[in-house]
């Protein structure tokens, strides 16, 4: 956006007369997104005098140009609009696809910005995935806390689960782990995930035992096979996009197992 000095006449109509203020980053362009990084920004301050002549309606505009300081956006701003920004291109154009620069042009900032936070994209991507499977713990983790009894707290968990992660679309990424080395930057992650979920199973398969509403033996063997059983079918189901077909038939399956693990005492 050019800058003026004076006044100059525009067709601007539709506008109540008034004191608009843009704050612009540089002189010849305005931030249309509001958020500025730098210590030093621009404004605009722009007023309008409706000019009545019947053979043109629009507004003579008196523009100033004025230089000020402002706060700079602290460094958890930056870090969080860098990562929310990166969540939108991983999520849409995968890993591979997606580049540093992309992101940097997306939230206005130099790329050097991106690795002052983060030393990799690899780096950048994990964090991305954290928060993706931070949401999916914490939806979880409300399930295993409640006061249910625990054979309907397993059911809700799993049907909860598969949905949850359906929508992780970064998620779905690093299952590619299991077949390309190139992904082996996610391991942690997932094996975070794994743990927590190992724990979660673990805690309500003992409850349910403990107060006779599971007839297992060895709670440990059961979580180890229903983790390996629940993780080899997230391949079809995400990276096929099976989901949606199978979400029924996997309620009653849910329900098929638990009902074969029930201690009739209850």
């Amino acid at each position: 956006m050019q800058l003026f000095q004076g006044k100059q006449q525009f067709g601007w109509t539709g506008i109540p007369c008034g004191t608009l203020t843009l704050q612009i980053s540089d002189p010849d362009e305005v931030d249309r997104t509001g958020e500025s990084g730098t210590k030093e920004t621009d404004r605009l301050i722009v007023h309008r005098k409706h000019e009545n002549n019947a053979s043109c309606n629009c507004y003579l505009l008196n523009l100033t140009y004025k230089r000020y300081k402002s706060n700079s956006m602290s460094k958890i701003d930056v870090k969080d609009l860098i990562v929310r920004a990166a969540t939108i291109y991983f999520s849409r154009y995968g890993f591979h696809k997606t580049t540093m620069e992309e992101i940097a042009r997306h939230i206005h900032k130099a790329k050097g910005v991106l690795y002052y936070y983060f030393k990799s994209k690899e780096e950048l991507f994990n964090e991305v995935l954290k928060q993706e499977l931070g949401h999916v713990k914490m939806e979880l983790s409300k399930i295993t806390r409640s006061s249910k009894d625990p054979l309907t707290m397993l059911k809700e968990y799993f049907i909860a689960r598969f949905k949850l992660l359906s929508t992780a679309v970064n998620y779905h990424e690093t299952l590619k782990a299991d077949f390309f080395e190139k992904y082996d930057f996610v391991k942690d992650v997932r094996e975070d995930f794994t743990e927590f979920e190992h724990t979660q199973l673990t805690n309500i398969l003992t409850q349910g035992k403990k107060e006779g509403y599971l007839d297992i033996k060895n709670v440990e063997s059961y979580v180890n096979v229903a983790l390996m059983l629940i993780n080899s079918i997230e391949l079809p189901l995400y990276l096929q996009n099976k989901y949606a077909e199978f979400e029924n038939v996997i309620e009653e399956l849910v329900s098929m197992i638990l009902n074969s693990l029930r201690s009739y005492k209850k």
